[in-house]
């Protein structure tokens, strides 16, 4: 067997090579820290032994002085041992009580110590990624410190320039937060500013980031406007629309009368007063997947889209969607909704950070300006408190206090308990006898899961 003992530095690296009948093949001598002195060193290797795996690097663990020429050894394919400062220091005070500490004398004893030492584990791939995940993991670490500290500093700043802002906002980090305060960081400039700026900036930086509200141009304000009587997204999977039918019909009926057409039957019209539309316009692509999910579990004989056109998957998917958007649970006031939680005689901790969460959703009146105040900005623990609030049938937008209502149901569920009721007779389906009762006995069991 070859030894090959380093002793790894900034600029040079020390070696030593023996073998192992401790006969010194090349005594200490240094090598550059780039790719010239990793190749001298190598060639001297190679100069000693034609078989590589009858070699043994060892070099101390010196953080990213060594990353280099670790790489190359690795690439090389020679057997390298990672050691210990700490080990390497005790090995040399075993072998003399003289303390003698030199790069060459310190490449020396790590030569001895892979010869003597049996029990070393070699540097492999599993040691490269765990090295990269320590690195990584002190990067986030470093980060986190560096936005406390930003944090820290941005409160500062905020009670000695614009002490009023925190009596107004439910927590200062927030991206619409600082979105104002990079544009207006003053009272004084608050105050100036124009109310419509002061709106979009704020609604502007709470969109989420796989949606986009979809605009349409106004022609009397001379910009693009979002319907205040709508909710339109758009997705690179699917267009979600949620509206009233009556205001859209109401609409249209206006449009036509300034056009010089009839207007639409008021009989028409009040139909339509209790209706609201939830619709999943979903994009090729997606219903492509859809099709493709539906072929797994059903006949392959089936034409690929066949599966989307029954009312099962239909419902599904549309649900689905719903519940991402609209969400679960009935709605309540906040002091009904907090009364709920309070009744259920959770642990104080939960209770708190349950409660908190629906004020912080109350307070800022939106789902994506609460997840990033809440709980300092993490996503995770403000996702698995939504998921509990669910679980409870509590949705966590709460009813505004102006509107003197206590409680609205679930649209979702009330549709299903419609569905129920209307579809008790099979013969209402339109299907066969087979058809229909698997399409209610799917009714019965999507009814006893919470919405």
């Amino acid at each position: 067997m070859i030894y090959v003992g380093i002793d790894v530095a900034k600029d040079k690296h020390d070696c030593f090579i023996s073998n192992s009948h401790g006969e010194v093949l090349f005594n200490a001598f240094s090598i550059p820290n780039n790719r010239e002195g990793f190749n001298a060193l190598y060639q001297k290797i190679q100069s000693v032994t034609n078989d590589l795996s009858k070699v043994k690097v060892g070099l101390e663990a010196t953080g990213h002085y060594s990353y280099n020429l670790l790489g190359f050894l690795f690439s090389k394919g020679l057997p390298t041992y990672v050691i210990n400062p700490l080990h390497t220091n005790l090995y040399r005070k075993s072998l003399s009580l003289r303390k003698t500490k030199t790069d060459k004398v310190d490449a020396h004893t790590i030569a001895s110590m892979i010869m003597s030492d049996v029990n070393l584990k070699s540097y492999s791939d599993t040691s490269y990624h765990n090295e990269e995940l320590k690195s990584l993991t002190r990067y986030r670490f470093e980060k986190v410190k560096e936005r406390a500290k930003l944090k820290t500093s941005v409160s500062r700043l905020v009670c000695i320039l614009f002490p009023e802002l925190e009596k107004l906002v439910p927590a200062l980090h927030m991206a619409s937060v600082y979105a104002l305060l990079s544009e207006f960081p003053s009272a004084a400039a608050v105050a100036s500013a124009h109310l419509t700026r002061l709106s979009n900036l704020l609604s502007e930086s709470d969109i989420p980031p796989h949606y986009n509200e979809r605009m349409e141009y106004d022609k009397d304000a001379h910009r693009m406007k979002s319907n205040p009587e709508s909710f339109y997204l758009n997705s690179k999977s699917v267009n979600i629309n949620f509206y009233s039918k009556y205001l859209q019909l109401l609409n249209k009926s206006q449009e036509y009368v300034a056009k010089g057409h009839d207007p639409i039957d008021q009989e028409i019209l009040d139909a339509a007063r209790n209706i609201y539309r939830f619709e999943v316009q979903c994009k090729y692509h997606k219903i492509y997947s859809f099709s493709q999910e539906a072929a797994k579990s059903g006949d392959h004989n089936l034409n690929k889209y066949e599966n989307l056109l029954n009312p099962v998957t239909c419902i599904d998917i549309v649900s689905s969607y719903y519940k991402r958007v609209i969400g679960k649970g009935d709605w309540y006031t906040l002091p009904e909704a907090i009364h709920i939680i309070q009744s259920k005689n959770f642990n104080s901790q939960k209770e708190k950070r349950l409660i908190t969460a629906l004020k912080y959703v109350s307070q800022c009146r939106s789902l994506a300006k609460a997840k990033v105040s809440f709980q300092a900005g993490e996503p995770l623990a403000f996702k698995q408190t939504l998921k509990e609030l669910a679980d409870f049938n509590i949705n966590p937008v709460t009813i505004p206090r102006e509107w003197n209502i206590k409680y609205i149901p679930n649209f979702l569920r009330t549709f299903f308990d419609k569905l129920l009721l209307e579809s008790a007779d099979t013969n209402n389906l339109h299907a066969d006898s087979c058809t229909a009762q698997g399409y209610l006995d799917y009714l019965a069991i999507f009814k006893q899961r919470p919405i």
